[in-house]
């Protein structure tokens, strides 16, 4: 056995967090937990359309607001989703500018610097479309995309994929704005029950 194991992602519940502390306690080990975190979820019952005014703080919330109205100045905004094959093609190509104009770009490992990804990514989340699997928001100013999240989904469970937005915004905190909206547009669809998120910009 190492001396020191990192797992991140860790449950600190359950029976496995229970079965690591007593492996640990066997060998006179100790845990330390980092950047602990609760993820947030609707309690059966709950009510799906005042979730967002539950969970997010509300001076964050009221701050959020004040940050679309200033983009509002710069254009019409607007907030789209996608779930069929051919608009699907269209919103995969905004994200893919997205990532590529933002620091993912710069790094060189965005994934429409890779042809074979790209195509893969285009072929995929389109296919899935086909399938009602997957799902693409975007926020808009002046038919513009500034924000692009690409969800999946397998029965009544959507996943938040992949997030990405446009830097010269960042102050508007699009990611955030799309984030919200996305999450009203799913509470809405009854057929949906529980949205983990996995989501890297």
């Amino acid at each position: 056995m190492p001396k020191l194991m990192l797992m991140p992602s860790l449950a600190t519940e359950g029976p496995f967090a229970q079965a690591l502390e007593r492996a640990l306690a066997r060998r006179g080990g100790r845990s330390i937990l980092f950047g602990r975190h609760a993820r947030a979820q609707l309690a059966p019952g709950g009510h799906r359309s005042r979730y967002v005014e539950m969970s997010v703080d509300r001076k964050k919330l009221k701050e959020l607001r004040r940050q679309l109205r200033r983009l509002e100045d710069a254009g019409r905004v607007s907030f789209r989703m996608a779930k069929e094959p051919g608009p699907l093609a269209d919103f995969i190509g905004d994200f893919l500018r997205l990532e590529a104009s933002g620091w993912k770009g710069r790094a060189g490992t965005a994934a429409g610097h890779d042809p074979e990804i790209r195509s893969f990514m285009e072929t995929a989340v389109s296919g899935l479309g086909g399938e009602a699997k997957a799902r693409i928001a975007g926020l808009y100013v002046d038919n513009r995309a500034i924000a692009s999240l690409i969800l999946l989904q397998s029965k009544d469970t959507v996943w938040t994929w992949k997030i990405a937005y446009e830097e010269a915004y960042a102050r508007a905190s699009p990611g955030v704005q799309l984030a919200l909206h996305a999450t009203t547009a799913l509470l809405e669809d009854r057929a949906l029950a529980p949205a983990p998120s996995r989501t890297t910009q």
